[in-house]
């Protein structure tokens, strides 16, 4: 269940990442339904994967790689944080509209869970850049 939501079902990967934690910890009765539901929303909604060509990509080099990287902090048994990323692969045209801006308040503290998010998702959007090169 955990390398389909990976692979070719995101809606279901966090729903399988925490399951799988409290498993660990002692699996139950109730742990098994959730399963069963999940095969079963899975099995009667599956999502399909489409493939298709992007238009304004005109060679290998003009593909545009984005990560997204973000946190829910202490949403885990013993006080543990959940990291998620989302990256993307498109053309030229994916960065019209994009921007980043300076923030008006000065950060003064850091939060350690979205700076590590952060960080695991740029670190694979670099080995998406050398798997395509």
């Amino acid at each position: 269940m955990q390398w389909l939501a990976i692979q070719t079902q995101p809606l279901l990967t966090a729903r399988c990442n925490l399951l799988l934690t409290e498993i660990t910890m002692g699996g139950t009765l109730e742990h098994a339904r959730e399963i069963q539901t999940m095969i079963g929303e899975v099995r009667n909604h599956a999502t399909v994967l489409e493939f298709f060509h992007l238009p304004d990509v005109k060679a290998w080099n003009e593909m545009i790689f984005i990560s997204m990287g973000d946190q829910a902090h202490a949403n885990r048994n013993k006080g543990g944080s959940t990291g998620g990323m989302v990256h993307l692969v498109s053309g030229p045209n994916s960065v019209d509209g994009w921007r980043t801006w300076k923030l008006k308040c000065h950060a003064i503290g850091s939060n350690d869970a979205e700076v590590q998010s952060i960080l695991e998702a740029e670190d694979v959007n670099f080995r998406a850049h050398l798997l395509w090169a």
